[in-house]
């Protein structure tokens, strides 16, 4: 397990890129990956780090994430991630600290 968190997930609402905090955004400017539905990364254009459009069916690019651990990655999703479902089906691969 990394020494330190190595993933963000965050959720795109309504209001689309408008409506990320500076929170979000800081994680978005300082990720080296950013995984997403293509219609996530289509709002976001000129992220700086490399993106990788995320598989369907969802369960598909779980192991891909993993794949990442060490390296400061985002997870895009929509709405509020650990509401309603991507973040809690990740919290079931991950350990207590990622």
């Amino acid at each position: 397990m990394p020494d330190t968190p190595w993933l963000t997930m965050i959720g795109l609402g309504e209001d689309g890129p408008e409506g990320l905090s500076p929170a979000s955004r800081a994680a978005l400017d300082a990720a080296e990956i950013v995984m997403g539905a293509a219609r996530h990364l289509s709002l976001l254009p000129g992220l700086a780090g490399e993106t990788v459009t995320w598989p369907v069916p969802f369960a598909d690019g779980i192991d891909r994430l993993l794949g990442y651990r060490g390296r400061r990655v985002v997870v895009l999703a929509s709405g509020d991630p650990f509401w309603c479902g991507a973040g809690a089906v990740l919290a079931r691969h991950l350990q207590a600290g990622e």
